[in-house]
């Protein structure tokens, strides 16, 4: 039969079309593929083909990798997101996986992944030197130990470690360094990058590796432990979102050199060898439990969270600054144990003779900080919250400000076996010198159950304030402008003021508002109160002095009190009362009589008054004062410019006056404001049309920093409707004031390039059966 020109013309089109579909698709559904089965653990990925955007997507199939070999896996620049995918209860697998030779960002997901490089050579498990900006998106049970780190985030470089909210309960990561290597962080004689932990996280073990051939212990998670006589390498690490760490441990210090912190610096090694600093933020809804400090049995341990331990002789424990905001919770945390100076539970590594590391630690927003233990020491015990203890060194000195409704329980001083214990919160103990402690609260944060280090044969520290020694105690600077302060003594030291020694620590004490009391009613405080003094108080030399000691009575009138200068002039507040809210007495150093004590106002009741949807007017008190929770007080009953639709808590008290102190304030008064009823548009004319006129802007796709992937393309719509108003604004501005989302992890399927397979098929069934048709059945 013979085939006419157009016909055979449309037969050929037709095939070529069809081939050209399933060729366009073939070489990305070569780069988009679900799972590469990869069984050489030697394999380098070095001959990907790059496309035009130089972005490519590949998951590999980790089950069968080698497991008794030293194997890599080289990820270059031409994979920018990669999935490794065992299985968790498979054998452990001997091959390290690197980024280190990239210089464009990766985005790494691991699922269920389980490397053991502990018996290699100088292998880290996860190796990102070199790649700022990666991020690793956890799925599934993985357990990383590298004979050097475990994820390796050298000096310089950036690590995003995060999980999505779609695997927020079944995520897990556990991480293990080798010797003198973190957990997560720098190698052996190195500093970490900066370490980011987001998301939905779960991290549930990470232990950094102990000292070995006499180099300092590394942190769980930061700097690496110090080489002979070096320094350890200091770590930043940032812990935000949901994100939750379980169980951090820094690894102990060889002979003569210190501990690792659990989160932060790590240890130094022998002489000359300080602990490394630790720059640790905390913030968000983030939850960190159980931390604990590398020990050292001849140096310095590390603190729980802050700065590495110092090494033999010289080496000075390494500075802690810890940062807890938002709603993020710290519980149980210890400092590690050092033969001469503990490091502290949150601040700074302890030391031997090179002075303990100072501690500046910020708790604010409703952050809550529970259970922290300073570590012990031979001559001196590390703070709780604030300074590391030191052998003849000194103790560290720590900064501590506690504001807004944050809140600190249970914290006690390491103790010092022969001397020297670390306050509660503030400065680290000694043999030779406390450090000092200054410690500023305010807001409405409270404090609870604080405990300053015992000295064995001498030098408690205080329980708020200085750290003890066997020579000078460590002063005690507290301000106390808000909130709430339980606070014991030891023995009969100071619960607030100077470190106890041969001489004690000075005591200045500034008391503008807040509360204090002591549990039961053997604790003191001990004052040098600024501001305020009674009277004149003269000793058996009749010099001048101003010290005053306040002593917790047992007695049952269950009243509160306030000081009051004997003119009338009311200077300063002393809201004080023991656990059964008993008297208050006040004496003078020499023992003379009380100054003036006045019984405070009764609370007022507070009750409303009338509301709309803006504003809301208590009843009038005469006397009082009012404010909203976590506002200023002030004698106004009304608060204006409120939202529609929204609760308020408000308090009242007595105002203070110059013979009275304020009442305690009221129990709060919950009021919601009345909803706002919006105004009926007006129309544009009598017809009821609308001339509104509307023009949509669009803005251009945002990338975030650090491979993170692009938000949406948002439009913030400006076109009306009837009556010219825009319908849509609030809501877009709304989503355009939205957070960031948490990273998404890469796609691994281009459902579009099936398409254009199907189609492909398609053609050539059709096609064929056509010219089957046309050639056979004709004829």
């Amino acid at each position: 039969m013979t085939i006419n020109q157009p016909f055979r013309k449309t037969i050929i089109i037709l095939f070529v079309l069809a081939i050209f579909f399933i060729l366009a698709a073939m070489p990305a559904m070569a780069e988009t593929a679900d799972v590469t089965n990869v069984t050489d653990a030697n394999l380098i990925l070095i001959d990907w083909v790059s496309s035009a955007d130089d972005t490519h997507t590949l998951t590999l199939n980790a089950s069968n990798w080698d497991t008794d070999g030293n194997g890599t896996i080289s990820i270059p620049d031409g994979i920018n997101n990669l999935t490794i995918v065992s299985n968790s209860d498979s054998t452990e697998l001997s091959v390290s996986i690197e980024a280190a030779t990239r210089a464009t960002i990766l985005n790494l997901t691991i699922k269920d992944l389980n490397l053991d490089l502990s018996t290699a050579t100088n292998k880290h498990g996860i190796d990102i030197d070199g790649v700022d900006g990666t991020t690793l998106f956890l799925e599934g049970n993985n357990t990383i130990t590298g004979n050097l780190t475990g994820i390796h985030v050298g000096f310089g470089n950036f690590l995003i470690i995060t999980a999505n909210v779609s695997v927020k309960d079944t995520n897990h990561l556990s991480v293990y360094g080798g010797p003198g290597s973190a957990g997560i962080g720098g190698k052996i004689d190195e500093s970490s990058g900066k370490i980011v932990i987001n998301g939905f996280v779960n991290i549930f073990e990470v232990k950094g590796g102990s000292g070995g051939s006499g180099s300092g212990g590394s942190s769980g998670i930061g700097g690496g432990g110090g080489g002979r006589s070096r320094s350890g390498g200091t770590g930043t690490v940032i812990v935000s979102d949901s994100a939750t760490i379980t169980t951090v441990t820094g690894g102990s210090g060889s002979s003569g050199s210190g501990g690792g912190s659990g989160i932060g610096g790590g240890g130094g090694s022998g002489s000359g060898g300080g602990g490394g600093t630790g720059t640790v933020t905390v913030s968000d809804s983030a939850t960190i439990t159980t931390v604990t400090g590398g020990i050292s049995s001849s140096s310095g341990g590390g603190s729980g969270i802050g700065g590495g331990g110092g090494g033999d002789r010289i080496g000075g424990g390494g500075a802690g600054t810890v940062t807890v905001s938002g709603s993020a919770t710290i519980t149980t945390v210890t400092g590690g144990s050092g033969g001469s100076g503990g490091g502290s539970g949150i601040g700074g590594g302890g030391s031997d003779n090179g002075g303990g590391g100072a501690g500046t630690i910020t708790v604010s927003d409703s952050a809550t900080i529970t259970t922290v233990t300073g570590g012990s020491g031979g001559s001196g015990g590390g703070s709780g919250i604030g300074g590391g203890g030191s052998d003849n060194g000194g103790g560290g000195a720590g900064t501590v400000t506690v504001s807004d409704s944050a809140t600190i329980t249970t914290v006690t001083g390491g103790s010092g076996s022969s001397s020297g214990g670390g306050s509660g919160i503030g400065g680290g103990g000694s043999h030779s010198g406390g450090g000092a402690g200054t410690v500023t609260v305010s807001g409405s944060a409270t404090i609870t159950t604080v405990t300053g280090g015992s000295g064995s044969s001498r030098g408690s520290g205080s329980g708020i304030g200085g750290g003890g020694s066997n020579g000078s105690g460590g002063a005690g600077t507290v301000i106390i402008e808000g909130g709430t302060i339980g606070v014991r003594s030891v023995g009969t030291h100071y619960a607030i003021g100077g470190g106890k020694g041969a001489e004690n620590g000075t005591s200045t004490i500034v008391i503008d508002g807040g509360s204090i009391y002591t549990p039961g009613s053997g604790s003191n405080v001990f004052a040098n109160i600024q501001g305020y003094s009674e009277r004149t108080v003269k000793n058996s030399n009749e010099s001048e002095v101003f010290e005053t000691k306040v002593g917790m009575g047992s007695g049952s009138a269950n009243k509160l009190h306030y000081i009051v200068n004997e003119d009338g002039a009311f200077k300063t507040e002393f809201h004080a009362y023991t656990d059964d809210y008993g008297d208050l007495y006040l004496y003078t150093a020499s023992g003379s009589e009380p100054a003036i004590i006045k019984e405070a106002p009764n609370t007022p009741i507070l009750e409303l008054d009338s509301k709309t949807a803006t504003t809301i007017t208590l009843k009038q008190i005469i006397g009082a004062e009012y404010r909203t929770e976590g506002g200023i007080w002030k004698s106004s009953n009304e608060f204006s410019g409120l939202t529609p639709d929204t609760e308020y808590k408000f308090y009242t008290r007595i105002a203070q006056t110059d013979t009275e102190g304020p009442s305690p304030q009221s129990l709060p008064l919950t009021v919601k404001t009345n909803t706002e009823i919006p105004t009926p548009p007006i129309p544009a004319n009598n017809n009821g049309g609308g001339s509104g006129t509307g023009q949509a802007t669009v803005l251009p796709m945002t990338t975030q920093q650090n491979g993170q992937q692009p938000q949406q393309n948002t439009t913030n719509g400006s076109g009306a409707g009837l009556d010219g108003s825009n319908e849509n604004a609030s809501q877009n501005a709304s989503q355009n004031s939205s957070e960031q989302p948490v990273p998404m992890p890469p796609s691994v399927h281009d459902k579009s390039i099936w398409l254009w397979m199907a189609v492909g098929i398609v053609a050539i069934v059709v096609i064929g059966g056509v010219a089957y048709w046309y050639f056979v059945k004709r004829k």
